[in-house]
């Protein structure tokens, strides 16, 4: 596509979003995207296939008055859909997830700062959202029915007059951001000291300065990584554990305690402190703090959006009359809704505990 039809499609397709029909259109109903691509095809009658597309969702989910989508943004994408989906036509059934993900920050370094094609793009990040949504309404129903005194509102369907101040919206838009900004750093000065204080209302973690302070609840954990230099976590003067760089730290807070483990290669320690007792790690040292804390060995490659790959194919099992294999893509769609529920494909208690929902309901006291 020209600049010139790719402004034209862009003008059509705000064109479309700004009249009264658009105004109602969903980023998660493929129909409403079928719908844009069709407008803006009408307008530039020469345009078609993969690059009209890519023009038409960038212009949905691209950053609002940042001018049209940039040549290099729409090869990148067009190469990379090309790469990664050998077959035509399910491309073009596909290229909504990659523009969601790209946007999101995924094959692409996001600038600091807001409203520019080199930011994070809040139409894509609204894009994850909706993908989540579903997932996170499905796990707050199951939990309503399996869980004495989990709240009723959470499970408020996405057809009941959903909003954007319900529980299911106000979830899904805390995990889109734990997909997409997984860890976050901590730095501590020489002579600084992080502490950890186990209380009866959880475990308190906090610099002196109290720069940095949050409490991990009874059921809820915290994992950090060891970036930079060496420390020690000191439960005692007795019990010391080594924290070299790439240490990771696991902290599970309990009602009567919180159980400390480190792990280093293949070597694992585990310490405890009983309530009224504390601990010190000090510094100099750079850590990053995981902001899903499920504590498992396949957090990172399930719980990130950088990990998701497009063109893994995996094996499914249909149970009808004759147990049949299939083979299936795992589309963006399929990788939030296993990072929601878990590994498995319906929702079970051993599984969800594997997810990226659960912790985050831990740490709000609800489990």
């Amino acid at each position: 596509m020209t600049e010139a039809e790719v402004l034209l499609a862009q003008n059509a397709v705000e064109a479309m979003l700004n009249s009264g029909d658009g105004r109602a259109f969903d980023i998660g109903n493929p129909m409403h995207f079928k719908l844009l691509v069709q407008h803006a095809h009408a307008q530039v009658t020469s345009a078609a296939g993969e690059e009209l597309l890519i023009a038409v969702a960038l212009s949905w989910l691209g950053p609002q008055s940042a001018g049209p989508p940039p040549a290099s943004i729409r090869r990148e994408l067009r190469d990379l859909v090309q790469q990664l989906v050998p077959n035509e036509h399910v491309r073009q059934e596909r290229v909504m997830e990659f523009v969601i993900a790209y946007g999101c920050g995924k094959w692409r370094e996001v600038q600091l700062g807001t409203g520019g094609w080199e930011h994070r793009w809040p139409g894509a990040m609204r894009g994850l959202v909706r993908a989540l949504e579903p997932a996170v309404e499905q796990a707050n129903r199951w939990l309503a029915e399996h869980v004495v005194g989990f709240p009723q509102d959470r499970s408020r369907s996405l057809t009941e007059g959903f909003a954007e101040d319900t529980a299911v919206w106000s979830d899904a838009w805390m995990l889109a951001t734990r997909l997409v900004r997984p860890e976050h750093q901590l730095s501590l000065l020489k002579n600084e000291t992080l502490t950890l204080e186990c209380t009866a209302d959880g475990t308190g973690v906090c610099t002196a300065a109290r720069d940095y302070e949050t409490l991990i609840p009874p059921g809820a954990k915290a994992v950090w990584t060891v970036l930079d230099h060496s420390s020690e976590l000191q439960l005692s003067p007795d019990e010391i554990l080594p924290l070299p760089s790439g240490a990771v730290v696991v902290l599970l807070a309990r009602d009567e305690d919180v159980i400390t483990k480190t792990i280093v290669g293949e070597r694992v320690q585990q310490g405890r402190l009983k309530v009224g007792e504390d601990a010190a790690v000090p510094g100099p040292l750079a850590l990053a703090l995981w902001e899903c804390t499920c504590g498992t060995t396949h957090c990172v490659e399930r719980h990130r959006l950088n990990s998701w790959n497009p063109a893994q194919i995996v094996q499914k099992t249909d149970m009808d009359e004759e147990t049949r294999k299939r083979e299936v893509t795992i589309t963006l769609w399929d990788y939030v809704a296993s990072a929601v529920k878990g590994p498995q494909a319906n929702l079970k208690t051993g599984a969800f505990v594997q997810g990226l929902y659960f912790p985050l309901l831990a740490q709000e006291g609800l489990t």
